[in-house]
Parts: C-alpha cells; structure tokens; sequence
C-alpha cells in the first residue's frame, strides 16, 4: 500500500481523494469538449452554432433593422440574495410595437425577473408561460414565481440589433417592468460600473443618468 501522490503508505494512489479531486475539473472539461463534439454534428440549422446554454445566430434582414443582428441564447441558474443601488436602462420588445420599457440592473439578483404586467406584452410575441418552482426574498418579503417565460427583446441603448433571448420568472408585483439579474450579465458579459454609472457590453458603453435613462452611448474602440 502506497500513494504516489502524498508519498505515504496510509493509502494507495487509486484510492487517494484528493488526486480524484484534482482530476475531476480535467475530466469534466474532457466531457464537456466530448459533447461540444456531439452538439455540433447534432444538425444546426444555417448561420447559427450552439455552444453550451448560449446560443448565436443570424436573423434576416427586415427594413427596420440591419443585417447582423444576433441572438442569445442564455439558460440560469442560482439562488437570489440581497439588492443593489438602483440603475435602469431602457429596453425594447424585439416584436410588436416600438414600445420602450425599463429595466433595472441588479447584480444582488441571481436570477433575471419580469413583472406580470409586462409578461401580457411578452405573450403578444408568442411566448408562453412554463411551470417554475422558484422563491424571491424581496425587501418587503417572501415572492414565489409565477413561473418561466422566454423573452426577446433588445437594450437599443448598447446595442440597436441585437437581439437577447432569455428566459425570465415572472413576479406579480415588480416596481419595474424588467430586472436584470446576475444570470444574464455574466451571460452576456454585462459590466455594470454601479459608482461611475456606467454600462458596457460587447465594447459599447452608456451612462446612466439618475438611474432612470440612458444619456450616452459609445463604441469603445482599442
């Protein structure tokens, strides 16, 4: 009996759990690139690949909108916690009318949230609510979800075509129309500069003002 890890004889390498334990992210990552392999000879459709939770792909062109546009794809995940100070920005439905809505950034939030109310207009698109067993502690107490509903809908301000596809808990009482949670800023890789105001995504940026609108936007350039 002896462990040529720890150089010891209370235990044999095989059974040895912390060179298990190193392994295991090696593993995990040899599997993961084992069913990437499979995802992509899974059938994708023209102009779209799949990678994980987080999907990208090219739209048709309409008269309204160019020719580059993208979509996401992004799955969640994880519990909520505390909120963060306030910082909106304005979003809009990717179909129907040119409607502006408001979303606020919460990094506190775990998991992205729409109101009911704005659900209705979601469902104006097609989507249709699914069943969620999740609980929210708000400042005024305990919400449990409504359930999940896959929202498309873009953030003008950042980025004019692109469009983000998520799915959202519906709250019934929600100050605003939409809150962006953890889920989908580390998705998106979504930087929320809390103390200058400041949001970036995908090298444009905006200033928020007062945490009600955006009053800035520039395409940051290296």
């Amino acid at each position: 009996m002896y462990c040529t890890f720890h150089r010891t004889s209370t235990h044999n390498t095989q059974d040895c759990r912390a060179l298990r334990h190193d392994h295991q992210p090696e593993e995990h990552q040899q599997l993961d690139q084992k069913r990437g392999r499979n995802n992509s000879s899974g059938g994708q459709g023209p102009g779209g690949h799949r990678h994980g939770q987080t999907r990208v792909e090219q739209r048709r062109q309409r008269n309204d909108s160019s020719s580059d546009e993208e979509c996401m794809f992004v799955g969640i995940n994880g519990q909520p916690n505390a909120t963060t100070p306030p910082m909106r920005i304005g979003i809009k439905l990717d179909h129907g009318k040119e409607k502006k809505y408001r979303a606020l950034l919460d990094s506190g939030c775990s998991r992205s949230i729409i109101s009911s109310e704005f659900m209705q207009a979601v469902k104006c698109q097609g989507s249709t609510l699914k069943s969620s067993r999740v609980s929210f502690e708000l400042v005024r107490g305990r919400a449990t979800s409504q359930g999940s509903i896959t929202v498309r809908f873009r953030i003008p301000q950042l980025k004019r075509d692109s469009v983000i596809i998520h799915d959202f808990e519906v709250i019934q009482t929600l100050r605003d129309d939409m809150v962006i949670g953890r889920d989908l800023m580390a998705a998106l890789h979504l930087v929320v500069d809390f103390g200058a105001g400041i949001v970036r995504w995908d090298g444009s940026e905006v200033s928020i003002n007062n945490g009600e609108g955006a009053v800035r936007t520039q395409t940051l350039v290296d």
